[in-house]
């Protein structure tokens, strides 16, 4: 009776194995390629994955770079580079007070305001441009281009036109063009205005310098 039992408890056993074998058989028949789309389920899973943890690092630096500010210990190096002959010096100088808490887009705005409104310092030097080179907390590095000029003739002369409502400087060629400045046609006295409408002559380098420096803002 217990042969009887144990026999029947086996092949109860084997039958349920079969069948189960027979099933999966089955189903890798119809359904092939069931393994290699769950490989790619799961590749596409770790893809977004990664795509998510870059995303998250991406973001992370740009608050970061949003974060970094100028602060009175910020060393501050101004690069001059002359144009004419590619000579470049360089040296230390005292953060303009404005700057100071400024970020790198902050400061990347101020120095393409700067180039459209140079002081007058830097003008008589031949200056041309300036940009932000390189920024961080610890240094921030200012590169200025310049092109040296030949110190003019008594006889050089100037004329102020006006181009989309600023006052543009040409040499006495009337082609050349000497300087673009930020003055507004609007800013000036109506006298003034009427003068560089017709094409204002400025007699010398002295005269020119005397009305940039009494009109730019």
């Amino acid at each position: 009776m217990k042969f009887l039992y144990r026999f029947s408890l086996f092949f109860l056993v084997a039958a349920t194995f079969f069948s189960l074998g027979i099933f999966v058989i089955k189903y890798m028949s119809v359904h092939p390629n069931s393994k290699n789309e769950l490989q790619n389920i799961n590749l596409e899973n770790i893809n977004l994955d990664n795509q998510k943890a870059d995303s998250n690092a991406d973001y992370q630096n740009v608050n970061a770079n949003i974060d970094v500010k100028m602060n009175g210990q910020t060393t501050y190096l101004v690069k001059k580079v002359d144009l004419n002959t590619n000579e470049e010096t360089e040296g230390l100088e005292d953060i303009p007070d404005k700057y100071i808490g400024f970020t790198r887009e902050e400061l990347e705005k101020e120095m393409n305001e700067y180039s459209l409104a140079p002081s007058l310092s830097d003008l008589e030097q031949g200056f041309v441009s300036a940009s932000l080179e390189s920024f961080s907390k610890e240094k921030v590095v200012i590169k200025k281009e310049y092109r040296t000029q030949e110190t003019p003739a008594i006889d050089t002369y100037f004329f102020l036109v006006a181009e989309d409502n600023l006052v543009t400087v040409y040499m006495a060629d009337k082609k050349t063009v000497y300087l673009c400045t930020n003055i507004s046609m609007d800013s000036l006295p109506q006298e003034i205005q009427n003068e560089i409408l017709d094409t204002k002559y400025i007699e010398n380098e002295a005269e020119l310098y005397n009305f940039l420096e009494s009109y730019s803002s």
